[in-house]
């Protein structure tokens, strides 16, 4: 195995992860009954579900070598993700547990959105995607 298709493939995996963090965090938004959160965003939570979907659609479009299609629906649901966690950080009216566990979390996250970028774009400039 060359160092490219592991590389590829540890990217994959990396993204794998990533929307599987993508649907905890929307059950966990759907399923979460907390008074301090507005009965809105448990209508936005179930649609949600649709943004990992949406990027394991476009990794089986990355491993079928149509890249142009496969990059363009991992990018759309990680700049929804991201739209999401903005807006839910400006509309939350609840009392914060710990301003620094909100700047860790976001820090990670951020972190997180960052790596699937840039491992994106890795699996884009390989000359084929994944196999």
């Amino acid at each position: 195995m060359t160092n490219a298709k592991a590389g590829r493939i540890i990217w994959v995996l990396f993204l794998l992860l990533f929307a599987i963090s993508e649907l905890y965090s929307a059950a966990a938004t759907v399923l979460d009954r907390s008074p301090h959160y507005p009965m809105w965003e448990h209508s936005l939570g179930r649609a949600l579900f649709s943004l990992p979907c949406l990027l394991l659609v476009g990794l089986v479009f990355l491993f079928k070598r149509r890249v142009a299609v496969g990059y363009s629906l991992v990018v759309i649901s990680l700049c929804l993700y991201m739209a999401f966690m903005v807006f839910e950080s400006f509309t939350y009216t609840g009392h914060l547990t710990s301003p620094k566990f909100t700047w860790l979390a976001s820090s990670v996250w951020i972190g997180l959105f960052f790596a699937a970028f840039k491992a994106l774009l890795f699996l884009k400039r390989s000359d084929h995607a994944v196999a």
